[in-house]
Order: structure tokens, then sequence, then C-alpha cells
């Protein structure tokens, strides 16, 4: 899913099913976009 615009300002992000169990967390990866640049590639996350 992309929030914002990513020729300007954006961020990008995935939970990935298969490295969460049935805890409340959710893991998966996020990317920022600016002026249509990944600026941090392929970021893990755990929310």
């Amino acid at each position: 899913m992309i929030f914002g615009n990513p020729d300007k300002f954006a961020i990008h992000c995935d939970i990935v099913e298969e490295w969460n169990d049935d805890s409340f967390w959710y893991n998966g990866i996020y990317d920022i976009y600016i002026q249509g640049k990944k600026s941090i590639k392929n970021y893990l996350f755990q929310n």
C-alpha cells in the first residue's frame, strides 16, 4: 500500500503474512519515496 504521491513524498508498506503468527504484531517491509526514488530500501518493520 502506498501513502502519498511517489513523485513528491510517499511511504510504501507491505505486511508479509508468512512472518506473522497469531499475535497482534504485524511484520513487513516499508520503503520511503522522495521525488520518485527510494530513499530507504526495503526496511523491515515490526508494528
